[in-house]
């Protein structure tokens, strides 16, 4: 089985990285899951099991040898989305319809929209609502009402990065607000400047502390 698994995550260029974030289980556990140690390996639970070969697209009965026929299967409930890179890019359109993507994960088809994609967090502006490692899934700003507390994967003139929004209360000013204050500056974004902020919404994370949003 767990040859198995390797060779379709080695075929369909599906790293380990990809695997714990669409599992949202730790690194460690899933690392122990596939090891071709036995002495270290533990055994893989039937639930996560089948979350795995719904990521890879074949049957269970595949996976566990039962048998040798490679059954396409495409999951009614996920659907995959480019995993762009890091929180220091952000998309354009064009970028986003590409028919090839290098990395993509998969994402619970309830949550889906038009053109969004993933990126991995590599700063700490967000800590400890977002880590290091994390990754965001972002829904660009069609038709997004800008709302006080949302938290957004955003581009200002030369600035990207990820922060809450707050609206001013006095003067109706949008604010960008990191989590970690104490080494992130506040960015507030003046009326006439307010056509060179893009956003995307982030609707969720592969993370234990997705619930805090």
């Amino acid at each position: 089985m767990i040859k198995r698994i390797r060779i379709l995550m080695s075929e369909q260029k599906i790293k380990q990285k990809d695997l714990v974030a669409f599992l949202e289980e730790k690194q460690g556990t899933v690392a122990r899951w596939l090891s071709e140690n036995e002495k270290i390996r533990n055994d893989i639970p039937n639930t996560i099991l089948l979350k795995i070969a719904l990521f890879l697209k074949v049957d269970v009965e595949y996976l566990m040898g039962l048998q040798d026929e490679r059954v396409r299967v495409e999951s009614s409930l996920f659907s995959t989305i480019p995993l762009i890179g890091r929180d220091s890019i952000f998309p354009t359109l064009e970028e986003l319809q590409k028919d090839k993507q290098p990395e993509s994960i998969a994402l619970d088809k309830k949550l889906m929209s038009q053109n969004m994609y993933a990126i991995e967090i590599k700063t700490t502006s967000m800590y400890p609502t977002i880590k290091i490692g994390d990754i965001a899934w972002c829904r660009p700003n069609i038709n997004i009402e800008i709302e006080d507390n949302l938290v957004v994967h955003y581009q200002y003139k030369d600035k990207i990065g990820i922060a809450r929004i707050k609206i001013d209360k006095d003067t109706s000013q949008i604010v960008l607000v990191p989590d970690n204050i104490e080494e992130y500056r506040i960015i507030t974004i003046p009326e006439r400047n307010e056509e060179d902020l893009k956003i995307s919404k982030i609707i969720g994370f592969s993370s234990k502390l997705k619930d805090k949003l």
